[in-house]
């Protein structure tokens, strides 16, 4: 994408705002789907959470037999 724009032969102005307009929305979507990656890395640490100490709870069971 960054080669379209070559800013070194001086580019128009108009091709360099649009060039910021995009480099933005590209990273507003990268900053949501970071956000959106924290949040499925809290869900699996719950769930890995809940899994352990159920699978911990089934072998003090076996144990205790």
């Amino acid at each position: 994408m960054l080669d379209l724009y070559d800013t070194r032969h001086d580019g128009s102005i108009r091709q360099l705002e649009r060039l910021l307009e995009i480099l933005a929305d590209k990273r507003a979507n990268l900053e949501r789907q970071l956000e959106d990656i924290r949040v499925m890395q809290r869900e699996l640490d719950q769930v890995e959470e809940r899994c352990k100490g159920a699978l911990g709870e089934l072998r003090a069971a076996e144990q205790g037999h």
